[in-house]
């Protein structure tokens, strides 16, 4: 056994130019391999296969970066993502006076309010600016004192089906018919409906317009 932890330190050192700390996941009988951990174990092979067929380095052992992203074909912005370690190792080039350790590192981060969750997109952002959310508590006090005063609310809504809302799915032989999803939207249906406590308002009329038309009070 201990012949065996021998020889992966060593296919580590020649792969990356120094041994690789050790991971908490193992990788073994009883543990399932995913679709993205076998394509990179899969490149690995293959480049070390080259270099044995060519019996050279292409690529230095001392660049043990390079070495990495071409093995494991990985980009250079998923290798470069921040860790404590790299957060540590630039405090402490750029002389800042930070004299703890990973753990301490880590906790500071907690305490500043850093925490590992999903991006924010561009629509979250808009939602919560300044003025956006000044005109959302301006609605829902306005609401709320027409409720007090007993007036009927009312809220409308929209909604739209296009042509290519058609099954993803479907029972089929190898032949070509059956059902073909259309590649453009095409023509919509738009279905829009005010209603509140008692109902959906009633009278309610079809009007066949363009979708790029305005829908307002005119169109009833």
């Amino acid at each position: 056994m201990r012949y065996e932890r021998k020889r992966v330190r060593t296919s580590r050192l020649l792969l990356f130019g120094k041994t690789a700390s050790s991971s908490s996941t193992k990788i073994g009988k009883g543990h399932i391999i995913h679709s993205q951990a076998r394509e990179i174990l899969a490149n690995v092979m293959q480049f070390m296969k080259e270099e044995a067929t060519n019996n050279s380095c292409g690529i230095p052992l001392t660049n043990f970066k390079e070495r990495f992203l071409a093995a494991t074909k990985v980009s250079e912005k998923t290798y470069r993502r921040p860790t404590l370690k790299g957060i540590l190792n630039k405090l402490k080039e750029n002389d800042i006076s930070f004299e703890g350790g990973l753990s301490t590192l880590s906790k500071v981060l907690k305490r500043m309010g850093f925490k590992w969750r999903r991006s924010i997109d561009k629509r979250q952002i808009l939602v919560e600016s300044y003025d956006i959310r000044a005109k959302r508590i301006k609605y829902l006090r306005q609401l709320q004192i027409y409720m007090r005063e007993g007036r009927p609310i009312v809220f409308t809504d929209e909604s739209y089906i296009h042509s290519s809302h058609t099954q993803t799915k479907e029972w089929a032989d190898d032949s070509l018919l059956g059902l073909k999803k259309p590649i453009s939207k095409g023509q919509r249906l738009i279905m829009v409906h005010a209603g509140g406590r008692e109902g959906f308002i009633p009278n309610q009329v079809e009007e066949k317009v363009l979708y790029q038309t305005i829908i307002n009070f005119s169109i009833r």
